[in-house]
């Protein structure tokens, strides 16, 4: 990917000004191309590069979705344009001996935001490149069943065999 053409629509979508200096590739790039950038006075952020624009749109939707519930640290949304999600450059968080235990409190922090008395969220999305519905259950054990882990098993039964 140039940086060019690319760069360009990175300060578009988050409205910056200036000249990009650098892309570096992230990991984590199974369904876009990741990559940091950095503009020409040092700002950094991550970009998301992609052919399939809904899935970007899902993803700001789902960052919104998490940090809406002030628990755990989301990046920021910083734009959003044609095949490209922009986001928030977070430092790596410190290793240190209660960081596993720090972690496991803002997960349970965060499975303790009442959404409602349904399970399920207003548009469908993906796991990777897995398609996921979250079509409302007023059970949780009817919406895994039906939303989670019936359609992986429906979707693992249709793999070739491996030993075919």
């Amino acid at each position: 990917m140039s940086g060019g053409d690319s760069g360009c629509r990175v300060a578009a979508a988050c409205g910056f000004d200036g000249e990009v200096r650098g892309m570096d590739t992230l990991g984590g790039g199974c369904i876009a191309d990741v990559r940091r950038v950095t503009f020409e006075d040092g700002r950094t952020v991550v970009a998301k590069f992609s052919n399939h624009h809904e899935r970007l749109e899902e993803e700001a939707h789902s960052l919104s979705r998490l940090a809406d519930t002030d628990t755990v640290r989301v990046p920021m949304i910083l734009g959003l344009g044609p095949g490209v999600l922009v986001i928030e450059d977070l430092p790596p968080g410190a290793p240190g001996p209660n960081a596993w235990s720090a972690f496991g409190g803002k997960l349970a922090d965060l499975h303790q935001v009442d959404v409602g008395d349904q399970y399920g969220l207003e548009r469908n999305n993906h796991l990777g490149d897995t398609p996921q519905r979250n079509t409302f259950h007023d059970d949780w054990v009817e919406f895994n069943r039906d939303c989670r882990i019936g359609p992986l098993r429906d979707r693992i039964s249709r793999l070739p065999d491996a030993d075919g």
